[in-house]
């Protein structure tokens, strides 16, 4: 027996070493997939950047080769003109015409050749203005003259190169230029003077063998043409910006909380007609004329055309829906309901037949929202003895009164009266509904509040 558990050990041991044989096989198998994969994708990442980075020569050759053959175009078309001119073919005068001729041709060829034809259309639409003739003018002059050595000489022309408007576009106005020398007096480079767009001074020496590459690179006529496009370039994307800018805020009035922009108007408006100034105060003033200055406000102050997407008109504070008189327009005191910002207007006449309660118990389910606001109330009428007699209700206190459930009503009295209501506009309620004294709320009975014997009529069925 103790051989076979010695054999069946023996046995699981060596399946076990087997199994683990099997794992790390199988990891040193995925591990050189792994591994021949990511030296697959390392490889192809070569190729490309090796195939970019000899497109990048490529373009950076072409580059150097036109801005050598178009210097070149300069510093020939120059020499060819003043040769024409000492022979007596052509006179100072003609630049302009030699311009048109033999440079701007030139200047295209290099477009021309690289399949660029918008690039050597713009070319020739900016040679033929009088400021790049008058520029390169100056410009082919200051390169001659770099050339010849005269480079203080040269360093003028070509100040007055970039003081033509229209010409260069860099942003920079250029001063005096200073010789820089040495204890011998002898010219090693110059100190230009220059005070860029902000208008901050600023300076900057070149030696005496950089001032050709210089100027055939800055100011030769193939740069000028590069700083006007790049100019208009800048200036198209600015305006693309600003019009794109201007495009979302209006979407944004357009489509913003027509609640907030009008709460907005009525807020600004309420501060500017506030009395200090023998102004009338916003709220004194008619319902038409809020109105009017709301929109004025929100069109002219906001940018925001009253009738676009959430700007269909509403009143701007609580008034009535119909052009009816109301109790504010009677002189008499205005109750606004907190729930809907609505006013509750106060009967203006003698009450006719008992009805149901009005918004002074709106809240028959919780808080009444009802409270006085506006003008000084008016001293209360007598209730008057001559008027008809309402209808009583049962003596229990219970039953239904015009078909107003009268602990209903008497519940909503009591929660008014802890809202802070008028108690005299409570006690009307409750005598025109028809509810007996003896049933009010005892805080009334008490005479908690003084006297409410002489109620106001109430409030509007």
């Amino acid at each position: 027996m103790a051989n076979f558990g010695i054999g069946l050990g023996a046995f699981m041991d060596g399946f076990t070493k087997g199994a683990n044989l099997r794992h790390q096989w199988d990891d040193r198998k995925d591990r050189k997939a792994a591994q021949a994969e990511d030296r697959a994708y390392q490889r192809t990442r070569r190729e490309r950047q090796e195939t970019l980075d000899a497109r990048s020569d490529d373009e950076y050759e072409r580059k150097k080769k036109e801005r050598d053959a178009i210097r070149e175009v300069g510093l020939g078309a120059k020499r060819e003109f003043d040769e024409k001119v000492k022979a007596g073919e052509l006179k100072e005068g003609d630049f302009g015409t030699f311009w048109d001729e033999n440079v701007i041709p030139r200047l295209a060829k290099p477009y021309l050749e690289a399949g660029d034809m918008e690039g050597a259309r713009r070319v020739r639409e900016w040679g033929e203005s009088a400021a790049a003739k008058r520029g390169g003018q100056y410009a082919l002059k200051a390169m001659t003259l770099a050339q010849q050595g005269k480079l203080g000489e040269a360093l003028t022309a070509a100040q007055k190169a970039a003081e033509v408007r229209g010409y260069l576009n860099h942003g920079f106005s250029f001063g005096k230029q200073e010789p820089i020398q040495d204890q011998d007096g002898n010219v090693l480079g110059y100190r230009v003077h220059m005070t860029d767009a902000d208008g901050k001074e600023t300076t900057q020496d070149v030696s005496v063998g950089q001032i050709p590459a210089m100027l055939g690179t800055f100011i030769n006529p193939e740069a000028a043409f590069n700083t006007q496009i790049a100019a208009q370039t800048a200036n198209a994307k600015t305006e693309h910006d600003i019009a794109t800018y201007k495009r979302k805020k209006e979407i944004d009035r357009s489509y913003a909380d027509p609640q907030k922009a009008r709460s907005s108007a009525v807020n600004a408006l309420r501060k500017r007609f506030d009395g200090t100034m023998d102004d009338q105060i916003f709220d004194d003033m008619p319902a038409a004329k809020q109105e009017e200055l709301i929109k004025r406000y929100m069109e002219t102050e906001m940018g925001r055309p009253v009738g676009l997407a959430g700007g269909a008109e509403k009143p701007a504070i609580a008034q009535p829906s119909a052009p009816q008189p109301t109790a504010a327009s009677a002189g008499r005191s205005v109750v606004v309901d907190k729930a809907t910002g609505q006013p509750v207007e106060m009967t203006t006449s003698a009450p006719a037949a008992p009805t149901a309660p009005s918004r002074a118990f709106a809240g028959a389910g919780g808080q009444s929202t009802a409270q006085p606001v506006g003008q000084q109330q008016e001293e209360p009428q007598e209730a008057s003895t001559e008027q008809e007699a309402p209808a009583q209700a049962p003596v229990g206190g219970s039953g239904q009164v015009n078909g107003v459930q009268v602990d209903d009503l008497l519940t909503r009295a009591t929660r008014a009266l802890n809202a802070g209501i008028d108690p005299r506009v409570i006690a009307g309620q409750l005598n025109r509904v028809g509810i007996p004294r003896s049933l009010w709320p005892a805080k009334l009975q008490t005479g908690a509040y003084g006297d409410v014997t002489r109620v106001s009529p109430g409030l509007g069925g």
